[in-house]
């Protein structure tokens, strides 16, 4: 299930900046900031995939990047994976307890990302409780927030599968 049109981004020039250039100096400062990893990531990706997850903050980048930027970096030092599942907290209320992004693409003032569509269908199918849903993603941050760090690692070469929790009790998650 999905549609053609691509989900815009709503937090640019809030949570990070809006026009590509500023964005991409935001993005190289968080790495080099004395809280961040102070290096920014090659593009020499791992060969191997160690981890299964990441957690990354999910405010500002003025506030979290350079935290969020510790997540990417070591993301960066693995093989690269062909989908990344972004799970954020649902901060608006809008929408099911856990829904998936039904967009084909998200953009960033780096430009659009691909949504796994087939991932995305084969859950929406095997599962009772993950819904395609867009009240819940017009307007959340929290998996956006994420996309551009990933652009700036891979660019479009990743797909990703955006999912928002409003209820993250364990008989949820």
């Amino acid at each position: 299930m999905s549609i053609e049109l691509e989900r815009e981004p709503v937090a640019a020039g809030t949570f990070y900046e809006l026009r590509k250039s500023s964005l991409e100096e935001q993005i190289r400062g968080s790495y080099l900031h004395n809280l961040g990893p102070g290096e920014i990531p090659r593009q020499e990706f791992g060969k191997e995939r160690l981890s299964i997850g990441f957690i990354s903050p999910h405010a500002g980048y003025m506030f979290s990047g350079p935290i969020a930027a510790h997540t990417y970096y070591n993301l960066s030092k693995e093989k690269k994976p062909d989908t990344i599942i972004i799970i954020g907290p649902n901060h608006t209320g809008l929408g099911p307890s856990v829904s998936i992004a039904p967009w084909k693409f998200w953009r960033t003032p780096l430009g659009r990302i691909q949504v796994d569509e087939e991932l995305r269908d084969y859950i929406i199918a095997n599962s009772k409780a993950i819904i395609p849903e867009f009240s819940a993603h017009l307007y959340e941050h929290s998996v956006e927030v994420q996309i551009p760090f990933l652009q700036h690692i891979y660019g479009s070469a990743v797909k990703i599968l955006p999912l928002v929790m409003k209820e993250q009790s364990p008989r949820v998650a």
